[in-house]
């Protein structure tokens, strides 16, 4: 199936051909300047004598709404982005203010926290055991990666306390 359209890029017909067999003399409506796509198009748009889909960039210029993700807005008809903040929990986008916000509630994150509190515990335990037997076995660095894990949990357990108390 073709779908004609005229040198405006304004829909004409659907015709059940491919590209390699039409011919324009079997369109009787066929006039000069008009393109041919190989499907149809929401949004046609000629360039450089070629019709095509409009980007989504055509589309906000055209006032023709488009569908943004979050972390997008338009602006003076361009669409801008911002990039999702790495120390939100729970990114939430808010389409009104165009800013990224927590998602998490106050008491979610103090779960969150306690949680990792107790994983920071369950380390530390972890490594007065191995510590307690390092002299019965050889050592294999697992003290060391244990505790790096407990520096990152540390540090983001600190991080989660000044989010909640921004709240």
């Amino acid at each position: 199936m073709i779908s004609i359209y005229n040198k405006n890029a304004k829909y004409k017909a659907t015709l059940n051909y491919t590209i390699e067999e039409f011919q324009t003399e079997w369109y009787s409506d066929w006039e000069e300047g008009d393109l041919i796509s190989a499907t149809k198009l929401t949004n046609p748009i000629v360039d450089g004598g070629m019709i095509r889909e409009m980007t989504r960039e055509e589309m906000v210029e055209n006032d023709i709404e488009v569908s943004l993700a979050d972390g997008e807005y338009i602006e003076n008809k361009k669409i801008k982005s911002v990039e999702k903040p790495s120390d939100l929990m729970r990114p939430l986008w808010n389409k009104d203010t165009h800013t990224w916000q927590e998602g998490m509630t106050r008491e979610e994150l103090m779960t969150e926290r306690k949680n990792k509190i107790l994983k920071y515990a369950e380390l530390k335990k972890e490594i007065e055991t191995l510590t307690e037997f390092s002299d019965e076995f050889e050592s294999d660095n697992t003290v060391e990666m244990l505790k790096l894990q407990m520096q990152q949990l540390k540090k983001e357990i600190n991080e989660l306390l000044e989010v909640i108390k921004k709240m």
